[in-house]
């Protein structure tokens, strides 16, 4: 009994450690996990519907150095809005909004009584005059200063917000950073009043009504629900030149004379109500969903934009003037008439309650396509770190089986192992962010003594706040697979695995116990001339005993 019994499990231990050496280590260690193939590794992320292409590739020298450029600017936009929490929390904000070079940062400048601001003469055979403080203000008709949204004081209780232009294309990474530090600097506001900024010359019938129906496009993409906003905005020419009208002909005693603000103003009012009357005509041909959505609330605004107070002068739109001379802005009576103007406009407009999601922040094309190849690089060094991990924590297995020579301890630890492995696929399945799911992941590798480790802290983080980005921004997360999912796929095969290696030393546990009982003793001596022949074991009579004494119904464990 004794002969036969070790003699059955010598051969059950051998065919054990050629399964156990063969199942995790022969095909993982050469093979991807199923469900990870060659595609997904090079791919990571597929651009649904790309505006141009990028060459998304980890060897490309730009893509090189964008990442760590976008990296460091995302850091430095952290920053700046973190300077700007005490501001964030006044109890009233005067958003201001425009296309780059709209003249916002020098309106906010003006209006707040910054006292380096001066006027510059540009060209100097039209006379015309620029605003500058060698510091904020765009040096250019063209070009913004204003990288980041920036808090400035007003008084005690109510701050100006000095925002990007509307897609301001200077660079994707410019336009990525800008709306992000926007979207963190805007979520704290409580009340809010709306400037919007448009030059002068955008506003006349001379002039092509695309321009300023640009910006409407991109105000009513920000503002979620333009029946809540329309009503809190005003509308301020900027660039607003100084012009004479010239005296009837036949008025020989008449002098040129200054064309006022209300002229201008009424001017801009005509211009509205052309302009709206124009798109209700377009609402009535065959236009898409998009288009009709879009016009009817420029509809709303327009005619909320052309209120008038009770002595019938336009109540919701003013002008900003250009400067007429060099010098002080300060020392200038027609600008100070001006301010004037313009501050009573402002306060005289009420603000209104910010709420949750108030505001849609969206990015140019270019820059999602961008993003959207970033996320895909990190993603792929990610998911690279996933496989090498899967990979030597299925070695870890292998060569924990082979290195035993106690077949009781190798059924303990194994069921032990089993119980953390399930253990930490439940933690894994609650963690809600990537730094949890890697600290899991560490903590799992470390008690179980196992020599591999994962080396993506700083891509997590970045991956993180990628992910971030592309969900506010882009309405669906472009992915085919995620590092999550890869490290699921990757934990079902080693889960899979350790518990058929679990199930295999149970099963052998149960024949070797069952070797003992009375039935198999009886009968020893015919058995084991029914096993062994001419000095061979015979593989079908043994399995045959195999499934009677343990009732195995699997027999691809015994094969």
């Amino acid at each position: 009994m004794f002969k036969l019994l070790v003699q059955s499990i010598f051969l059950l231990l051998l065919l054990g450690s050629q399964r156990s050496s063969g199942i995790p280590a022969a095909n993982s260690v050469k093979t991807l996990p199923e469900g990870l193939d060659e595609h997904e590794m090079k791919n990571g992320i597929g651009v649904k519907g790309s505006r141009q292409h990028l060459d998304c590739q980890a060897e490309s020298v730009f893509i090189q150095e964008q990442i760590p450029l976008i990296t460091k600017t995302l850091a430095d936009g952290k920053l700046v809005a973190l300077k700007q929490n005490d501001l964030s929390a006044a109890d009233e904000t005067i958003l201001v909004l425009g296309k780059a070079g709209a003249g916002k940062t020098s309106l906010i400048q003006f209006l707040s009584e910054n006292p380096k601001l001066q006027s510059k003469k540009m060209i100097w055979k039209t006379s015309e005059y620029i605003i500058e403080d060698g510091e904020k203000i765009g040096t250019s008709e063209t070009e913004s200063f204003t990288l980041y949204p920036e808090l400035v004081s007003y008084n005690a209780t109510i701050n100006f917000c000095d925002s990007p232009g509307f897609h301001d294309s200077r660079s994707s990474v410019h336009e990525i950073v800008s709306m992000d530090v926007m979207r963190s600097v805007t979520s704290k506001f409580k009340n809010v009043k709306i400037l919007l900024i448009e030059e002068y010359g955008s506003l006349q019938y001379s002039k092509s009504k695309v321009n300023f129906m640009d910006t409407l496009r991109h105000l009513t993409d920000f503002l979620v629900d333009i029946d809540r906003y329309k009503d809190h905005i005003v509308l301020i020419a900027s660039k607003l030149p100084f012009r004479f009208r010239m005296p009837d002909e036949g008025d020989d005693g008449s002098v040129p004379e200054l064309i006022t603000e209300e002229m201008h103003i009424e001017r801009i009012m005509d211009y509205l109500n052309h302009t709206e009357i124009s798109i209700v005509r377009k609402l009535n041909q065959k236009i898409g969903k998009s288009e009709r959505d879009f016009y009817q609330k420029v509809i709303k605004l327009l005619q909320s934009l052309q209120t008038r107070d009770k002595n019938g002068k336009a109540a919701r739109i003013s002008v900003f003037r250009r400067p007429h001379k060099s010098g002080s802005l300060m020392s200038m009576p027609l600008l100070n008439q001006n301010k004037e103007s313009l501050t009573k406009t402002i306060i005289n407009l009420n603000a209104v309650q910010v709420q949750k999601n108030d505001f849609h922040f969206t990015m140019s094309n270019e820059a999602k396509v961008y993003l959207e190849c970033l996320l895909k690089l990190t993603i792929d060094d990610i998911i690279h770190e996933i496989i090498r991990l899967f990979l030597e924590l299925n070695e870890f297995v292998v060569q924990k089986i082979q290195n035993y020579t106690s077949f009781h301890q190798v059924l303990t630890d194994f069921e032990s192992f089993n119980n953390a492995l399930k253990q930490l696929s439940d933690n894994l399945d609650e963690a809600r962010n990537y730094d949890v799911f890697l600290e899991k992941v560490n903590n799992f590798i470390s008690e179980q003594r196992i020599t591999a480790h994962m080396n993506s802290n700083e891509l997590v983080n970045v991956l993180a706040k990628y992910e971030e980005l592309i969900l506010n921004f882009v309405d669906e997360m472009p992915m085919s697979i995620s590092p999550s999912r890869a490290w699921s796929i990757a934990m079902r095969q080693l889960k899979e695995s350790v518990q058929d290696e679990l199930q295999w030393y149970r099963t052998l546990n149960n024949f070797i116990s069952g070797l003992s009982s009375y039935k198999i003793q009886r009968n020893k001596t015919e058995i084991h001339s029914r096993l062994f022949h001419e000095g061979s074991i015979l593989t079908d009579e043994l399995m045959d005993l195999f499934v009677d004494v343990t009732g195995a119904t699997n027999l691809n464990q015994f094969h």
